[in-house]
């Protein structure tokens, strides 16, 4: 029986479960069978002249297939070595035995090509290339429109110099957050807070500048590039702490152009009536901050806290008919379960109320001598003997502090501060790669710590600010 013929009256639940086998799919045989089955069907409908729907719904299934066939490719590269003695060089598992070739796979070197480069493609952008000739159905979804996709996300490694990092001290470095020129796992803590998405155009910019991306979309994948090279310079036991703010979508706004534009007196981009596109409905937030969370935590990162920061002296804004923004969001990220943390470093004073407890030596929220021998029958820690700090909360409250150099996005000291006490330790390496005025290198050798500042520009501002901060002791205070 013709396999097309013998699947069509079962298409619609043979779409829900290739798109689950496909997901579990381990091995290239079985995603073989899968893009086969849906090529067949896909020519039966085209045949029949059943309508682009129904074809592009088998295209659908069959370019899934292919991008996990290509991811599968990927991996089997990522995980094989080649030996150095005499005898058989061929690519080889941790466990010894042989990577396939591509012919034992009975895969052409065009199918490879093809599978890989359609799996180079972020998922964000993948899913929008598919949901968009999906949902109208105008044109055909084909494997060639996604390898011309391809052509602006195909990973590339550039040859760059790795930096060393300090031995003492501090280092200013001009280079893209994107191409970190540093050693893999070589710092301890990340604090940083990028450009936020459509608002201002910094010094030192590229004629795409990171912010000022066409749509959301665009913003997130390069975002999660950039987290990336965070997460292949942070050591397994980091934190990365990213400081993001969110922007509200609207076809009036306008900001600074890529090409041309004016630059203040305080560093930030005057409008040039630009206009800017979210890709959202006018009047809504875009969301940023939950949508980077959510890529991140896809790409491979842990999301252990979503901290609230809290400004006590927000800018106004002249709005009436909402809440004025008053804080902003600070992205925990790590790369594995076990990292390092000092929680009594990050503690911070508690309400000065007794805690219940169902077990001797257990509180809620309230740290408790562990010497004391509680009496059961009050369940109640003493107030006595409880400490006067506690487990450190989500949301963090800060004024912000007045800064009269050319730069606009300077967060409080104590951010970073707060960051560093609790995710390093003396001597660790601290990296902010969007350094700016340099507020975390203030910060980090205030606590004797070592820092990398990386920036595209503001290099002077940074290293008058840091070694103002030296001069007055600012790398003295443990």
């Amino acid at each position: 029986m013709n396999t097309a013929l013998s699947i069509v009256p079962i298409k619609l639940a043979y779409f829900d479960a290739a798109r689950a086998a496909i997901e579990k799919a381990a091995s290239i045989d079985e995603i073989r069978r899968i893009r086969d089955k849906a090529e067949a069907l896909r020519i039966y409908h085209k045949q029949s002249k059943d309508g682009l729907a129904m074809q592009n719904r088998c295209a659908e299934i069959k370019i899934r297939a292919e991008r996990r066939a290509g991811e599968i490719l990927d991996e089997m590269k990522e995980t094989g070595r080649r030996e150095t003695g005499k005898g058989d060089h061929r690519p080889k598992f941790h466990d010894g035995t042989s990577i396939p070739k591509l012919e034992d796979l009975g895969i052409s070197k065009k199918q490879s090509f093809r599978w890989q480069a359609i799996a180079s493609i972020p998922k964000l952008v993948f899913e929008k290339h598919i949901s968009e000739i999906t949902s109208t159905n105008v044109e055909e979804l084909t494997t060639v429109g996604l390898v011309n996709e391809s052509y602006r996300y195909r990973k590339i490694k550039p040859e760059r110099k790795f930096i060393g990092t300090p031995s003492e001290g501090y280092v200013l470095i001009r280079a893209d957050a994107g191409q970190i020129p540093l050693a893999a796992k070589s710092v301890q803590v990340i604090v940083t807070s990028p450009p936020y998405f459509g608002l201002r155009v910094y010094q030192g910019s590229t004629d795409a500048p990171f912010g000022q991306e066409s749509s959301v979309i665009e913003y997130i994948v390069r975002t999660i590039a950039i987290l990336q090279e965070c997460r292949r310079v942070l050591r397994d036991d980091g934190v990365l702490f990213y400081t993001i703010g969110d922007t509200y979508a609207s076809d009036t706004k306008v900001t600074g152009g890529i090409r041309s534009f004016e630059t203040n007196k305080r560093g930030s981009c005057t409008p040039n009536g630009k206009k800017f596109k979210s890709g959202i409905p006018t009047g809504n937030l875009c969301l940023i901050p939950e949508r980077v969370a959510v890529a991140a935590q896809e790409d491979g990162w842990i999301v252990r806290s979503v901290i609230i920061f809290e400004k006590e002296n927000p800018m106004p804004e002249s709005v009436k008919n909402r809440p004025t923004r008053s804080y902003e969001k600070i992205l925990m990220l790590t790369k594995s379960g076990r990292y390092f943390w000092d929680a009594e470093a990050a503690s911070e004073p508690s309400s000065g109320k007794t805690a219940t407890f169902s077990k001797p030596g257990k509180t809620h929220g309230i740290i408790c001598r562990n010497d004391i021998k509680y009496d059961r029958t009050m369940g109640k820690c003493p107030s006595e003997y409880f400490s006067p700090k506690r487990n450190i909360r989500n949301v963090w409250t800060f004024a912000l502090q007045p800064f009269t150099g050319a730069h606009w996005g300077t967060f409080p000291e104590e951010l970073p501060t707060r960051c560093i006490q609790a995710a390093s330790r003396i001597g660790d390496i601290v990296l902010d790669p969007f350094c700016g005025s340099g507020t975390t290198g203030v910060a980090a050798l205030r606590l004797q710590r070592k820092f990398v500042g990386i920036d595209l520009a503001y290099h002077g501002l940074a290293r008058n600010r840091i070694e103002e901060s030296l001069k007055q002791g600012g790398g003295m205070d443990p």
